[in-house]
């Protein structure tokens, strides 16, 4: 039988039920049962999971990429990157600056730079000791493929 608890983490609302054991918010509908869902500043997203493909909706290329990394709890908007001097909102001006953040690498640099890798730590540790180069996007510029 479903309950409920006290507040949902997401939007505070007291109106948390246990749905099969998985708390569900009946404000916000967060879950913390259902990981490629995720409200970020009144936003739903759907996100990839790491290791999972991807392909950039904007690439003249085939894109395809391996997801290195999400970020669910940091907008676009906050997500400053170095080498470009702006944030991940301000680079991607097309999409809402409130959607969370995905890091990826490119496939072909990962065939290219990266022997027997077998997940996205992997990546993350060859991005550090190769040319393999790791970039940053919001979660609706990317097509999930094969998940």
């Amino acid at each position: 039988m479903s309950g409920v608890t006290s507040s949902c983490p997401q939007c505070g609302s007291g109106r948390v039920r246990l749905d099969g054991g998985c708390p569900l918010c009946l404000g916000c509908g967060w879950s913390k049962c259902d990981e490629s869902r995720v409200r970020v500043d009144g936003g739903v997203f759907t996100l990839p999971r790491e290791g999972g493909r991807v392909r950039d909706r904007e690439a003249t290329d085939d894109g395809e990429a391996i997801v290195v990394e999400v970020h669910p709890e940091v907008r676009a908007a906050d997500y400053w990157i170095d080498d470009l001097q702006a944030t991940v909102a301000e680079f991607n001006e097309r999409y809402d600056p409130n959607a969370p953040v995905v890091t990826v690498a490119f496939v072909e640099a990962v065939e290219r730079e990266v022997d027997g890798w077998r997940g996205a730590e992997d990546l993350r540790l060859a991005a550090e000791a190769t040319d393999l180069t790791l970039y940053d996007y919001p979660a609706p510029r990317l097509e999930v493929l094969g998940q």
